[in-house]
């Protein structure tokens, strides 16, 4: 019951309201509570204790003293108007609403409940509801407020065009509106539209030039539109008014590492976590620059802060085992991401969008390093239905489901070539050397690779001419370890002349501690391991050591560490043996090869000019041992009679094309079998069931396991006839067949990667091996296959050729190599550009 006028209560009333209005809330609160406990159904009383608890920030309080006011008089729109605004600020969104829905069926004119409603929504993230009762609101009030509310919620749901419209109405009405001005930018930001959005903010910023919000969102844009160094002024700006910032402090780190000033980046970085560091997104970003620069221990570091704070982020777990799985710590990266996939089983990487091509792509490529190859093709798979031009995706994809020996997606291959004509880089690199692609095809994709992946970086060599008594090598490489690029090259780096040269390696790969490694640490003058560096630590340290020749083995294959070519370390740099194709980078000056792999008519399709060996670009070790006692057929599940037939290439390079005629070989010399690598079971499965298909026996396939070296080539003896591959030819295991006195047949392609074979056949003088298409290659296989007195005849040809011939002769090898160092090295000191070079065959 409310007091009389002109008592002591009612004077009472009146000073807790004058001082309600003053903003005095706890001396108010005191006077209602007071006042309430004679009276404690007074409404008034009630609604306004509860508006001082809730304009104090005591919203848990006020929502019994207004729950209270909203029964004794239900009929109070005022009142429920206010019980909605303290269960929204508590986080209870329907009880809010419910409570202005009956505020707005109360009083339909009244505003506050419309926008109220549509706020509480809004915060809850109920966007299109939110959405439509900001409609409501405005068509009770066409204010900017609302329309700038309306316009967030848009940009929210993904809408930046309504967005657009949205803002511009609240600046039309309230042209001051600097917030707005902001939003408006942002939405042009969402639109790729830089020169408005930046007007806007410029809009903003004349409205209030410190406006903090405008500042950052300008850097947003700048950074975005390419002006890195714009943003970087305006980030740099801000930290002179706010030093102890660590959001500053880790936007211009982001900056600089986009900038690649990595130095400056990484004491930003630092500064952040020093601002931040309870904040596990600051460690997350920390850790993935550590894990670009290949900084690897210290990136699970910085995850496992990350993880300390939170440990139930899937970002840092998928990043952790990234960084363990670049360590090669498989076991422990298979955990992380079996972490990751359990917390966030879509989104288990860094990507805007909970199932985005992008994840599953990353994904995949994780699984495959795992050599989780089914597993890899699924999140191929799903990252193919969500956008089948994501960069590199088909193609790896195709790839894998080459190694599988999976060809259902095989006739899509033209469609993806067309595409990579149209300039979309669908493909990587690699997987090209096993697909029908043109070199001029494989040029593309490279360009399109590097240009994205590997751009030029500032030079840690800046045009020095060095003067050494000697001159100084540096073989770069991730497979100075039991590897096939180590089997064939060993013998070189020992035959290397140590009198004009000093012989460097730098090793980017396991120590796996095999007796291969320890070889080659003991066939260099220096043997550097750089697993733990950073590509420009790397650059810096080839550098320091004043080398004159980088010569990279790896290119564009696994593990490879071209990141360290791009920051030019050394006056030339040369792309050898690891990839068979064009970079297309200007950091590489030349490429070693000969006029088999790279004729005139490919030679326009690539970057590199060539160092032309005069016999095979392929080195040979002379000292690889041959066990003495091969095993005999029985052993290896060959049948004791009739031809065997085989191909050791990896299942990627095996394709219907080439099985297709392999299949009608068989079928044309009974009793004949194909015998092949063991790469994966699925893979025999797969071939097994397409001979089937094309009506050969299952069991006419024989499958290899792994041997030793020495092992292998002692079984090969057991092969009659090597069947090449095409398009990409046996490389290596070419070499082997032919070391262990196996004939090679081969049909010569178009690119470097099907030309190897014949390379290596004209080397060691066995031409007749080389056809020029798939039907001749057809008939000689045949031929031979039935023909006893020709096929002895050319294995005992190939026998005698094998000591004679310059194949199989390293040392010769190494002084044509050796020769091509020292041309290239003498034109760079005559001042002369980088041109091809011949090596005569007599030096």
């Amino acid at each position: 019951m409310a007091s009389l006028p002109g008592t002591p209560d009612q004077a009472e009333r009146q000073r807790a309201m004058a001082l309600h209005k003053s903003g005095a809330f706890a001396e108010a609160i005191a006077i209602y509570r007071q006042l309430l406990e004679t009276g404690p159904d007074d409404f008034d009383l009630n609604h306004w204790l509860g508006m001082a608890l809730l304009q104090s920030g005591q919203a848990a309080a006020a929502l019994g003293s207004l729950q209270t006011a909203t029964r004794l008089n239900a009929q109070s729109a005022a009142a429920c108007c206010n019980l909605g605004i303290a269960c929204d600020t508590l986080g209870r969104t329907d009880e809010a609403i419910t409570a202005f829905d009956r505020a707005i069926a109360l009083k339909p004119d009244f505003v506050e409940p419309y926008m109220r409603k549509a706020m509480a929504l809004h915060r809850a993230q109920r966007l299109a509801e939110a959405i439509a009762a900001y409609d409501d609101a405005l068509a009770k009030n066409n204010d900017a407020g609302l329309w700038n509310n309306k316009g967030v919620a848009l940009r929210e749901q993904g809408d930046a065009t309504a967005a657009l419209t949205a803002f511009d109405q609240a600046v039309k009405l309230q042209p001051t509106y600097a917030d707005a001005w902001v939003n408006k930018g942002n939405a042009r930001r969402d639109l790729q539209q830089w020169p408005p959005a930046l007007a806007d903010f410029d809009r903003a910023l004349a409205l209030q030039p410190q406006h903090a919000g405008a500042l950052i969102a300008k850097s947003w844009a700048l950074e975005e539109s390419g002006d890195m160094a714009g943003a970087l002024q305006i980030i740099d700006a801000l930290l002179m008014r706010q030093a102890a910032d660590g959001t500053l402090h880790l936007r211009r780190a982001e900056i600089l590492r986009r900038l690649r000033q990595y130095d400056d980046a990484l004491k930003s970085y630092t500064l952040a976590v020093q601002y931040r560091p309870q904040d596990p997104e600051v460690y997350l970003r920390w850790a993935l620059f550590l894990a670009e620069l290949e900084r690897f221990d210290g990136a699970i570091a910085a995850y496992d802060m990350a993880l300390s704070l939170d440990d139930r982020n899937a970002d840092a777990h998928f990043g952790r085992a990234e960084a363990l799985r670049q360590m090669n710590r498989l076991d422990e990266a298979d955990d992380g991401y079996a972490r990751a996939a359990a917390l966030a089983p879509d989104r288990v990487f860094r990507s805007a969008e909970p199932q985005s091509a992008g994840g599953y792509y990353q994904r995949a490529e994780a699984r495959r390093s795992l050599n989780r190859l089914q597993e890899a093709l699924e999140d191929y798979d799903r990252a193919f239905d969500l956008d089948p031009d994501y960069p590199g995706l088909q193609g790896a994809r195709l790839h894998l489901q080459m190694h599988l020996c999976d060809w259902r997606d095989y006739p899509t291959v033209h469609a993806m070539l067309d595409k990579l004509r149209a300039g979309l880089p669908v493909v990587q690199p690699f997987p090209l050397v096993g697909l029908p692609a043109t070199a001029e095809d494989q040029l593309l994709a490279a360009r399109l690779y590097t240009d994205k992946k590997y751009p030029l970086l500032p030079p840690v060599w800046t045009g020095e001419k060095y003067a050494h008594d000697k001159i100084r090598v540096a073989y770069l490489s991730a497979d100075f370890h039991q590897h096939a690029t180590a089997y064939l090259m060993a013998g070189l780096f020992e035959a290397h002349d140590r009198q004009g040269f000093e012989w460097t390696a730098l090793s980017c790969g396991k120590d796996d501690q095999s007796p291969m490694r320890q070889r080659l640490t003991q066939a260099f003058d220096h043997f550097i391991d750089v697993r733990g560096m950073s590509d420009e630590a790397v650059a810096r340290l080839i550098r320091a050591a004043e080398i004159d020749i980088l010569v990279d083995l790896k290119g564009y294959t696994q593990n490879s560490r071209f990141g360290i070519l791009t920051r030019r370390s050394a006056p030339l740099q040369v792309t050898y043996i690891g990839y068979p194709g064009t970079t297309a980078s200007a950091a590489i000056d030349y490429a070693i090869a000969d006029k088999r792999v790279v004729p005139d008519t490919v030679r326009p399709f690539f970057s590199e000019k060539m160092i032309y060996l005069p016999h095979s670009y392929q080195v040979n070790d002379s000292t690889r041992a041959i066990a003495p006692v091969p095993p005999s057929r029985e052993t290896l599940g060959l049948p004791p009679e009739g031809i065997v037939f085989c191909s050791f290439n990896q299942s990627y390079k095996i394709t219907p094309d080439i099985y297709d005629v392999w299949m009608r070989i068989l079928d044309r010399v009974p009793g004949s079998v194909l015998w092949l690598l063991r790469m994966q079971d699925q893979a025999a499965d797969n071939l097994r069931r397409e001979a089937e298909k094309r009506g050969i026996a299952a069991a006419r396939l024989v499958f290899a396991g792994h041997a030793t070296l020495p092992d292998h080539l002692a079984r090969l003896s057991q092969a009659d006839l090597f069947l090449d591959n095409l398009p990409c030819n046996a490389h290596t295991t070419a070499s082997d067949a032919l070391w262990a006195g196996v004939p090679v047949l081969t049909c010569a392609g178009e690119t470097f990667a099907g030309r190897v074979a014949a390379s290596l056949l004209s080397a060691v003088d066995l031409p007749e091996l080389i056809t020029l298409s798939l039907a001749e290659y057809e008939e000689k296989a045949v031929a031979l296959a039935t023909d006893d007195v020709a096929l002895r005849a050319l294995r005992q040809k190939l026998a005698g050729h094998r000591e004679t011939q310059p194949l199989f002769d390293t040392a010769r090898s190494a002084r044509h190599i050796e020769a091509g160092y020292r041309e290239i090295h003498r034109r760079f000191h005559a001042g002369e550009i980088p041109d091809d070079v011949f090596i005569d065959a007599a030096i």
